[in-house]
């Protein structure tokens, strides 16, 4: 049903972020699912449904008769009832489904169309948010409910290598060509395992990477040991998209990256805007440029 083509399917809404926008790449935000024979292999990927029960895959899920809440294992330590506005802008069924898509919760309820002092004073903020105006993180002004506590980068991807990839690519295997997927990676080169990987593309088309103390702090501030930690785990992470590190850009999505820095600051005040260097966004469009143009 819906816009799935042919008997037999079911249409399942599955919401995503893709690295290219269409025609380049479909950006599917559902998924047909087969009601009949083998569960296809393309469909490998977990699946959590409302009840709180995790299913091999979407598949197995449909087949139960079950409804998902978001692909991706069950998650503890977030609520699976309520719509929340990430960070990324984008309005998430839950703040589960938001961490699924390794997306951190700026406010609960669903994004407003406009932000100011005003709108901000109006969001509730979730409970689990602990920061201190003085740690070293980073800051936006497109968020409510404050700084984020910890390491952050920025990353330009190289456009040219992501479009080779979605034509080599099958059309079912697209979905490697996701936020999601690429953050994925980058969680894998993370060697503190009390530092979570969060992220999302920003308005000017580069990746926002936020490396945070996880939530096993959630119940108070973390360690300040956990925190440095994983500022320099950011750090790290910047030095091995530079050297070019094999490890790293083995994936699909995490071979498109081409050059990153750090953004995380000492104090909130320093921090108004996303990309507090300059210096940074002229290294960017630099290097954007030359891989449009060569």
């Amino acid at each position: 049903g819906g816009k799935c083509r042919g008997a037999g399917q079911a249409c399942v809404a599955t919401p995503t972020s893709c690295l290219l926008a269409p025609p380049t790449q479909p950006c599917n935000q559902y998924t047909c699912v087969p009601l009949s024979g083998p569960c296809p292999s393309s469909m490998s990927t977990p699946a959590c449904d409302i009840r709180g029960h995790e299913h091999q895959s979407l598949c197995h899920l449909v087949r139960q008769q079950q409804q998902m809440a978001y692909l991706g294992p069950c998650r503890v330590g977030c609520s699976g009832v309520g719509e929340v506005c990430g960070r990324d802008g984008r309005t998430w069924a839950s703040e589960c489904a938001a961490h699924a898509q390794y997306v951190m919760v700026d406010h609960l309820g669903a994004c407003r169309a406009t932000y100011g002092d005003d709108t901000c004073d109006t969001v509730v903020c979730p409970n689990t948010m602990h920061q201190e105006q003085g740690c070293i993180g980073v800051s936006s002004s497109h968020w409510c409910c404050g700084r984020i506590c910890g390491g952050g980068l920025v990353a330009a991807l190289s456009r040219r290598t992501l479009e080779v990839a979605a034509v080599a690519l099958q059309p079912q295997d697209t979905h490697a060509l996701t936020t999601r997927a690429l953050i994925h990676a980058i969680q894998a080169q993370v060697q503190v395992s009390e530092c979570q990987v969060w992220g999302h593309m920003s308005s000017e088309g580069h990746l926002l990477v936020l490396v945070t103390p996880s939530a096993t702090h959630s119940s108070g501030p973390p360690p300040p040991l956990v925190s440095a930690a994983c500022v320099a785990e950011a750090e790290r992470l910047v030095g091995l998209i530079h050297a070019r590190s094999p490890r790293l850009l083995a994936t699909v999505p995490a071979h498109a990256l081409i050059i990153a820095s750090t953004i995380h600051t000492a104090s909130s005040w320093a921090a108004a805007m996303l990309y507090p260097c300059p210096t940074l966004l002229l290294t960017l469009a630099t290097v954007l440029i030359y891989y449009c143009h060569s």
